[in-house]
Protein backbone atom coordinates (compact mmCIF):
# COMPACT_ATOMS: atom_id res chain seq x y z
CA UNK A 1 0.00 0.00 0.00
CA UNK A 2 1.76 3.18 -1.01
CA UNK A 3 2.10 6.02 1.56
CA UNK A 4 0.87 9.54 1.53
CA UNK A 5 4.58 10.87 0.76
CA UNK A 6 4.61 8.32 -2.84
CA UNK A 7 0.81 9.33 -3.36
CA UNK A 8 1.72 12.85 -3.39
CA UNK A 9 4.50 12.43 -5.34
CA UNK A 10 2.80 10.23 -8.39
CA UNK A 11 0.12 12.74 -8.48
CA UNK A 12 2.59 16.32 -8.68
CA UNK A 13 3.73 14.14 -11.82
CA UNK A 14 0.50 12.83 -13.17
CA UNK A 15 0.46 13.74 -17.24
CA UNK A 16 -2.96 12.14 -17.63
CA UNK A 17 -5.08 13.43 -20.19
CA UNK A 18 -7.49 14.14 -17.26
CA UNK A 19 -4.64 15.79 -15.26
CA UNK A 20 -5.72 19.40 -13.65
CA UNK A 21 -4.74 22.30 -15.81
CA UNK A 22 -5.21 26.78 -15.95
CA UNK A 23 -7.87 28.08 -17.41
CA UNK A 24 -4.96 29.91 -20.01
CA UNK A 25 -4.29 26.15 -20.95
CA UNK A 26 -7.03 24.43 -21.70
CA UNK A 27 -8.61 27.86 -23.53
CA UNK A 28 -5.03 27.37 -25.80
CA UNK A 29 -6.51 23.83 -26.41
CA UNK A 30 -9.77 25.79 -28.50
CA UNK A 31 -7.14 27.79 -30.74
CA UNK A 32 -6.88 24.98 -32.84
CA UNK A 33 -10.43 23.33 -32.86
CA UNK A 34 -13.21 24.45 -35.13
CA UNK A 35 -16.03 26.91 -32.70
CA UNK A 36 -19.11 24.98 -31.99
CA UNK A 37 -21.89 25.94 -33.90
CA UNK A 38 -25.07 27.49 -33.17
CA UNK A 39 -28.19 27.20 -35.75
CA UNK A 40 -31.20 30.15 -36.11
CA UNK A 41 -34.69 28.47 -37.62
CA UNK A 42 -37.78 29.70 -39.44
CA UNK A 43 -40.04 31.15 -36.31
CA UNK A 44 -38.68 34.66 -35.74
CA UNK A 45 -39.77 35.09 -32.52
CA UNK A 46 -38.80 32.36 -30.51
CA UNK A 47 -35.66 32.42 -32.30
CA UNK A 48 -35.14 36.27 -31.16
CA UNK A 49 -35.95 34.89 -27.26
CA UNK A 50 -33.77 32.04 -27.18
CA UNK A 51 -30.46 32.99 -29.75
CA UNK A 52 -31.01 29.60 -32.32
CA UNK A 53 -29.81 26.42 -30.68
CA UNK A 54 -26.26 25.69 -30.19
CA UNK A 55 -23.58 22.82 -30.03
CA UNK A 56 -24.22 20.83 -27.02
CA UNK A 57 -27.66 21.75 -26.20
CA UNK A 58 -30.61 19.56 -24.80
CA UNK A 59 -33.55 20.77 -25.88
CA UNK A 60 -37.18 20.20 -23.99
CA UNK A 61 -40.60 20.22 -26.48
CA UNK A 62 -43.40 19.75 -23.86
CA UNK A 63 -47.60 19.64 -23.71
CA UNK A 64 -50.31 18.09 -23.40
CA UNK A 65 -51.28 14.51 -25.80
CA UNK A 66 -52.24 16.75 -28.89
CA UNK A 67 -50.96 19.97 -28.47
CA UNK A 68 -48.71 20.10 -31.24
CA UNK A 69 -45.61 19.39 -30.23
CA UNK A 70 -44.51 16.54 -33.00
CA UNK A 71 -45.75 19.52 -35.49
CA UNK A 72 -43.74 21.67 -33.59
CA UNK A 73 -40.57 19.68 -33.96
CA UNK A 74 -41.12 18.99 -37.33
CA UNK A 75 -41.29 22.15 -38.64
CA UNK A 76 -38.09 23.32 -37.07
CA UNK A 77 -37.15 20.06 -39.05
CA UNK A 78 -38.09 21.64 -42.42
CA UNK A 79 -36.37 25.19 -41.52
CA UNK A 80 -33.51 23.23 -40.69
CA UNK A 81 -34.19 21.29 -43.98
CA UNK A 82 -34.01 24.44 -45.86
CA UNK A 83 -30.05 25.45 -44.84
CA UNK A 84 -29.00 22.26 -45.33
CA UNK A 85 -29.10 20.95 -42.04
CA UNK A 86 -30.70 17.27 -42.13
CA UNK A 87 -31.68 15.92 -38.53
CA UNK A 88 -31.74 12.40 -37.53
CA UNK A 89 -35.22 11.64 -36.24
CA UNK A 90 -36.57 8.86 -33.81
CA UNK A 91 -40.01 8.71 -34.31
CA UNK A 92 -41.30 6.27 -31.63
CA UNK A 93 -44.93 7.56 -31.19
CA UNK A 94 -45.57 7.91 -34.84
CA UNK A 95 -45.47 5.63 -37.13
CA UNK A 96 -42.88 5.84 -40.26
CA UNK A 97 -45.22 6.27 -42.66
CA UNK A 98 -47.34 8.45 -40.87
CA UNK A 99 -44.84 10.73 -40.27
CA UNK A 100 -43.39 10.91 -43.27
CA UNK A 101 -46.90 11.37 -44.87
CA UNK A 102 -47.57 14.21 -41.96
CA UNK A 103 -44.80 16.60 -43.75
CA UNK A 104 -46.33 19.21 -46.61
CA UNK A 105 -42.74 18.48 -48.43
CA UNK A 106 -40.31 15.90 -47.57
CA UNK A 107 -37.34 17.37 -45.69
CA UNK A 108 -34.12 16.06 -45.54
CA UNK A 109 -33.41 13.75 -42.70
CA UNK A 110 -32.64 10.48 -41.23
CA UNK A 111 -34.13 7.64 -39.25
CA UNK A 112 -33.31 4.21 -38.39
CA UNK A 113 -34.72 1.79 -40.51
CA UNK A 114 -36.44 -0.30 -37.52
CA UNK A 115 -36.57 1.39 -33.83
CA UNK A 116 -35.41 -0.16 -30.65
CA UNK A 117 -37.34 0.32 -27.33
CA UNK A 118 -35.98 1.01 -24.35
CA UNK A 119 -32.33 1.02 -25.65
CA UNK A 120 -30.36 3.91 -24.78
CA UNK A 121 -27.18 2.57 -25.73
CA UNK A 122 -28.34 1.89 -28.79
CA UNK A 123 -29.58 4.87 -29.39
CA UNK A 124 -26.50 6.45 -28.75
CA UNK A 125 -24.69 3.38 -31.34
CA UNK A 126 -27.45 5.19 -33.68
CA UNK A 127 -26.53 8.67 -32.99
CA UNK A 128 -22.82 7.36 -33.46
CA UNK A 129 -23.35 6.03 -36.51
CA UNK A 130 -25.47 9.12 -38.21
CA UNK A 131 -22.85 11.55 -37.33
CA UNK A 132 -19.72 9.39 -38.98
CA UNK A 133 -22.16 8.74 -42.11
CA UNK A 134 -23.88 11.73 -42.73
CA UNK A 135 -22.13 14.63 -40.36
CA UNK A 136 -25.29 14.67 -38.46
CA UNK A 137 -25.69 17.80 -35.67
CA UNK A 138 -29.46 17.56 -34.97
CA UNK A 139 -30.87 14.75 -33.35
CA UNK A 140 -35.37 14.56 -32.70
CA UNK A 141 -36.91 12.13 -30.18
CA UNK A 142 -40.41 11.60 -29.95
CA UNK A 143 -40.50 10.64 -26.78
CA UNK A 144 -39.01 10.57 -23.80
CA UNK A 145 -40.61 6.99 -22.08
CA UNK A 146 -39.99 4.84 -25.01
CA UNK A 147 -35.87 5.42 -24.20
CA UNK A 148 -36.41 3.32 -21.01
CA UNK A 149 -38.73 0.17 -20.35
CA UNK A 150 -41.09 1.50 -17.46
CA UNK A 151 -42.22 -2.16 -16.00
CA UNK A 152 -38.64 -2.94 -15.47
CA UNK A 153 -37.69 0.05 -13.35
CA UNK A 154 -38.45 0.49 -9.86
CA UNK A 155 -38.51 4.21 -9.98
CA UNK A 156 -39.70 5.90 -13.21
CA UNK A 157 -38.43 9.53 -12.09
CA UNK A 158 -34.90 8.53 -10.97
CA UNK A 159 -34.52 7.08 -14.74
CA UNK A 160 -36.10 9.82 -16.27
CA UNK A 161 -33.26 12.07 -14.46
CA UNK A 162 -30.39 9.26 -15.79
CA UNK A 163 -31.75 9.16 -19.33
CA UNK A 164 -32.07 12.98 -19.52
CA UNK A 165 -28.40 13.38 -18.34
CA UNK A 166 -27.13 11.01 -20.58
CA UNK A 167 -28.99 12.38 -23.20
CA UNK A 168 -27.12 15.48 -22.23
CA UNK A 169 -23.81 13.91 -22.47
CA UNK A 170 -24.02 12.72 -25.98
CA UNK A 171 -24.66 16.47 -27.06
CA UNK A 172 -21.67 17.24 -25.51
CA UNK A 173 -19.97 14.14 -26.72
CA UNK A 174 -20.73 14.52 -30.59
CA UNK A 175 -21.02 17.84 -30.35
CA UNK A 176 -24.61 17.47 -31.67
CA UNK A 177 -27.90 19.56 -30.61
CA UNK A 178 -30.64 17.07 -29.00
CA UNK A 179 -34.25 17.48 -29.24
CA UNK A 180 -36.49 15.64 -26.59
CA UNK A 181 -40.20 15.83 -26.76
CA UNK A 182 -42.25 15.27 -22.91
CA UNK A 183 -45.37 15.14 -21.72
CA UNK A 184 -46.97 17.01 -19.29
CA UNK A 185 -48.90 15.88 -16.40
CA UNK A 186 -53.10 16.85 -16.51
CA UNK A 187 -53.43 20.58 -16.56
CA UNK A 188 -57.00 21.99 -15.78
CA UNK A 189 -58.82 23.39 -18.60
CA UNK A 190 -58.11 26.62 -19.83
CA UNK A 191 -54.95 26.80 -17.53
CA UNK A 192 -51.48 27.74 -18.46
CA UNK A 193 -48.93 24.89 -18.01
CA UNK A 194 -45.38 25.48 -16.84
CA UNK A 195 -42.00 23.65 -16.25
CA UNK A 196 -43.71 22.17 -13.06
CA UNK A 197 -46.28 20.49 -15.18
CA UNK A 198 -44.36 18.20 -17.14
CA UNK A 199 -43.92 14.77 -16.13
CA UNK A 200 -41.68 14.47 -12.87
CA UNK A 201 -40.40 17.69 -14.34
CA UNK A 202 -38.36 17.82 -10.85
CA UNK A 203 -36.47 15.66 -12.65
CA UNK A 204 -37.00 17.01 -16.26
CA UNK A 205 -36.17 20.33 -15.60
CA UNK A 206 -32.69 19.89 -14.46
CA UNK A 207 -30.66 18.74 -17.49
CA UNK A 208 -32.36 20.75 -20.12
CA UNK A 209 -30.89 23.88 -21.65
CA UNK A 210 -34.08 25.07 -23.28
CA UNK A 211 -37.51 24.16 -22.67
CA UNK A 212 -40.57 24.75 -24.95
CA UNK A 213 -44.20 23.87 -23.73
CA UNK A 214 -47.22 24.27 -26.43
CA UNK A 215 -50.78 24.24 -25.36
CA UNK A 216 -53.75 24.67 -27.68
CA UNK A 217 -56.37 27.62 -27.01
CA UNK A 218 -59.06 25.44 -28.75
CA UNK A 219 -60.33 21.88 -29.23
CA UNK A 220 -57.83 21.43 -32.61
CA UNK A 221 -54.98 22.80 -34.68
CA UNK A 222 -56.65 22.06 -38.29
CA UNK A 223 -55.85 23.81 -41.20
CA UNK A 224 -58.30 26.37 -42.50
CA UNK A 225 -59.81 27.01 -38.67
CA UNK A 226 -59.00 30.13 -36.81
CA UNK A 227 -58.11 27.91 -34.05
CA UNK A 228 -54.45 29.52 -31.96
CA UNK A 229 -51.78 27.62 -30.18
CA UNK A 230 -49.61 29.80 -27.58
CA UNK A 231 -45.70 28.22 -27.61
CA UNK A 232 -44.08 29.26 -24.39
CA UNK A 233 -40.00 29.66 -23.60
CA UNK A 234 -40.14 28.46 -20.34
CA UNK A 235 -36.28 28.74 -20.22
CA UNK A 236 -33.31 29.21 -21.85
CA UNK A 237 -29.93 29.24 -19.75
CA UNK A 238 -27.79 30.90 -22.53
CA UNK A 239 -30.49 34.19 -22.50
CA UNK A 240 -31.45 33.80 -19.84
CA UNK A 241 -35.01 34.31 -21.05
CA UNK A 242 -38.21 32.96 -18.47
CA UNK A 243 -41.80 32.40 -19.18
CA UNK A 244 -42.41 34.49 -22.65
CA UNK A 245 -45.27 33.25 -24.62
CA UNK A 246 -46.08 33.45 -28.81
CA UNK A 247 -48.78 32.95 -30.76
CA UNK A 248 -48.85 30.26 -33.38
CA UNK A 249 -51.04 28.68 -35.81
CA UNK A 250 -51.18 25.93 -37.96
CA UNK A 251 -50.29 26.48 -41.47
CA UNK A 252 -49.87 24.62 -44.48
CA UNK A 253 -48.82 21.79 -42.43
CA UNK A 254 -46.68 23.47 -40.09
CA UNK A 255 -46.45 25.91 -37.56
CA UNK A 256 -45.89 29.78 -37.41
CA UNK A 257 -46.04 32.38 -35.47
CA UNK A 258 -48.70 35.37 -35.24
CA UNK A 259 -47.70 38.35 -35.48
Amino acid sequence: MKNIIEIEKELAEYNGEDRVVSFAEKNKEFDNQPKGFKIHFGLFETDRLIDGFAEGELIVISGKPKSGKTLLAQTITSHFSEIDEKPLWFSYEVPARQFLDSFPELPGGYMPRQLELGNIWWLEQRIYESKIKYNTRIVMIDHLHYLFDMSKVRNPSLEIGAVLRKLKLMAVKYQIIIFIICHTAKIPKGEEPAGEDIRDSSFVLQEPDTILILWRLLNNLEEGTIDEARLKVEMTRRTGVLSRTIKVKKKDGLLEEIE
